[in-house]
């Protein structure tokens, strides 16, 4: 086996060196050799790199296309503790988020994200995709939730009529909004109960 791999110890050192001049031609190889050898090495460490994040990229999303954050969006940021691991109970109560932070910059082709305070001033460094959370308004959420009890209580309505599914398609034909609520066509039941 070493004698198929290429290696200085199965050089004929004594052979091939006769004096000072063949020494450091030898040696000059020797040094030569070895720069490529360290040049191939983080080649092929960068193509592998390439190849795992390729990889990483297309089967363990952070985030799916819904929920991508994007340049303006506003986030918190988790907070990170000396000990993460720690089972003491004297950090319990803290903070485990700051902010909220407007997304500021996003690099393409990358896991991080630049951030800026509200009122414009930027944040230095970077900040990793897993430690952010997207923000949401009390405006926002209660929009969302107004939103549901109105599909909640068409839904209960529909269930009470006798028409059942017949009246629903009608329905889902003549109200746009419900329809984009629940972002499609409804699925009713053999009941003439609606699936979400």
């Amino acid at each position: 086996m070493d004698l198929s791999l290429e290696s200085w110890s199965i050089v004929d050192w004594e052979g091939e060196v006769e004096d000072r001049e063949s020494l450091l031609r030898a040696r000059m190889r020797q040094l030569d050799e070895r720069n490529l050898r360290e040049t191939r090495a983080a080649t092929n460490l960068e193509n592998s790199r390439r190849i795992n994040k390729s990889y990483f990229d297309q089967h363990k999303r952070l985030r799916g296309e819904s929920q991508e954050l994007h340049v303006g969006d506003l986030v918190l940021l988790q907070t990170i503790s000396n000990q993460p691991h720690s089972r003491s109970r004297a950090r319990k109560l803290d903070d485990k988020w700051r902010g909220p932070f407007r997304i500021r910059a996003v690099p393409e082709h990358s896991t991080y994200y630049r951030l800026a305070e509200l009122d414009g001033v930027e944040l230095a460094g970077t900040f990793a995709g897993n430690r952010l959370k997207k923000f949401f308004s009390r405006a926002e959420l209660d929009r969302n939730r107004e939103e549901h009890r109105n599909v909640i209580r068409v839904v209960n309505e529909l269930e009470d009529e006798e028409d059942g599914p017949g009246r629903l398609e009608e329905l889902e034909e003549e109200d746009e909004d419900l329809v984009g609520i629940l972002g499609g066509g409804l699925e009713v039941d053999e009941d003439g109960g609606l699936i979400l």
